[in-house]
């Protein structure tokens, strides 16, 4: 049974995995909303006011293949206080949802289309006779995917359906202030002696999430971002403050083969994760990266994805449209534990200034040192399975760069690998390892998030 009813024609490559229900002359907004982007602008009075009670109400909304004029179009419709602030306004996606949950945080999930392309490279190791290991890199240009599988059209429009029954029931994480201190509810004012002022546990969130999608058909990797925004207003200063966690959930077992001994293809070898405030890229003055986490690590199973800070004053903030301040400051705290089996970490934040940008990497196969080097080792679990990191940041705007939205943007990056055995010698022995790389040509996210009330 459909979890949602839709408004018209439905259309785009998710279209025909979509149950028409149509929503009838009672439909009030009472249920979640599937249609398809160019509805939005033929929609009547009484379709538009039951899109915006629908949004007030707690139901997603989804549209299908929509262009960003369109989401915009939806945003104004439905009163929803968002915009997608990129300047392609026919720029389509493969759907776009929105949802307001009973906790007052706004969730916006971005579905792209799946990547069509990917940079290739070549790599060689080989073993002279004196016992040297020569590298060699080559490129070998961009490549494209085949085309999809009905089956991974229809993964993508269950994610989608997915999406839309955890209305709900989605939450925020929790930072250790607020399991075991927050005491706070809305009747009663933030500052109540006994309350602990920590951003996460008052104000609520503004969340993106982004779905990619990348590989040939039957191989497609799904890669995920949860992205949390918090957001405050120091008075004494006139700077607002912006604490962002990225969590992102990498699944790269769909894309991997392996081929008896000799071959291991394709499993991943690097995720990068590259964020900057598109206005102001480059510009610290304006807006900072004061801290960010984890920190670089190397030969840790385990490393810790943490930030602390205060803000002093007089602090307002927003919870789920309420307006609130608090006079003894705000802290930000939180520290989470992540798991990095067999992974590298590099923070390379503020390399262009005022970014925050991570890398994590792992081994790629190499030949076994069993006196003949004519085998291979195995891809490392973490690169043939699901890798869960975590990336968080604070970042200071300055007073006159105050506005209605943050604009961000984003870049994620990953690297998978074919591995095989090359050129052996006369016995067989001493074999090359060469690995060919994809890189799937993911772009840029533009996203923007509100600003904290000026109080």
């Amino acid at each position: 049974m459909a979890n949602h009813v839709t408004i018209g024609s439905l259309n785009g490559a998710l279209a025909p995995h979509f149950q028409a229900n149509e929503a009838g002359a009672q439909f009030k907004g009472d249920q979640a909303v599937v249609l398809s982007g160019k509805t939005v602008t033929a929609l009547t009075p009484a379709q538009q006011e039951a899109l915006a009670a629908a949004f007030s109400g707690g139901r997603p909304i989804v549209l299908l293949n929509p262009t960003v004029a369109e989401v915009n179009q939806l945003h104004a419709v439905a009163g929803t206080g968002q915009r997608d602030p990129r300047k392609t306004p026919l720029a389509r996606y493969e759907a776009y949802g929105i949802n307001r949950e009973p906790s007052g945080d706004v969730w916006q999930a971005v579905f792209l289309p799946a990547v069509e392309t990917a940079n290739v490279g070549l790599q060689i190791k080989h073993v002279d006779d004196d016992g040297r290991t020569v590298t060699g890199e080559l490129s070998l240009g961009t490549k494209v995917f085949q085309a999809a599988q009905t089956g991974d059209t229809a993964a993508r429009a269950e994610a989608v359906t997915k999406w839309i029954a955890e209305a709900g029931s989605r939450k925020k994480p929790e930072t250790k202030a607020a399991k075991t201190k927050l005491k706070r509810n809305r009747s009663r004012a933030a500052d109540t002696p006994g309350d602990v002022n920590e951003l996460t546990s008052l104000a609520s969130a503004n969340v993106i999430q982004l779905f990619y999608y990348a590989g040939n058909p039957g191989q497609v990797n799904q890669y995920q971002l949860t992205s949390f925004t918090y957001s405050c207003f120091q008075q004494n200063t006139g700077e607002s403050w912006f604490y962002i966690q990225n969590f992102w959930v990498m699944a790269a077992a769909n894309a991997y083969v392996k081929s008896g001994d000799q071959q291991n293809y394709w499993y991943a070898d690097n995720y990068s994760m590259n964020t900057w405030p598109t206005d102001y890229q480059s510009d610290p003055a304006s807006v900072s990266t004061i801290q960010s986490s984890p920190v670089t690590t190397t030969g840790s199973t385990t490393t810790t994805s943490g930030v602390s800070y205060n803000v002093g004053g007089t602090v307002g903030y927003q919870d789920g449209g309420v307006v609130g301040s608090v006079s003894g400051g705000m802290s930000i705290d939180n520290s989470t534990t992540i798991n990095i089996p067999d992974v590298s970490v590099s923070n390379n934040t503020n390399s262009s200034g005022n970014n925050a940008n991570w890398s994590f990497s792992m081994p790629r196969c190499t030949g076994i040192d069993d006196g003949c080097v004519n085998s291979m080792t195995e891809p490392k679990a973490v690169s043939i399975s699901t890798f869960q990191p975590l990336n968080q940041w604070i970042m200071r705007v300055a007073d006159y760069a105050y506005s209605d939205f943050l604009d961000l943007t984003i870049q994620l990056n990953s690297e998978w690998c074919n591995s095989y055995m090359g050129e052996c010698n006369i016995f067989g022995c001493n074999c090359d390892i060469d690995t060919q790389t994809w890189a799937p040509g993911f772009g840029p996210v533009n996203y923007s998030v509100p600003f904290p009330p000026h109080v």
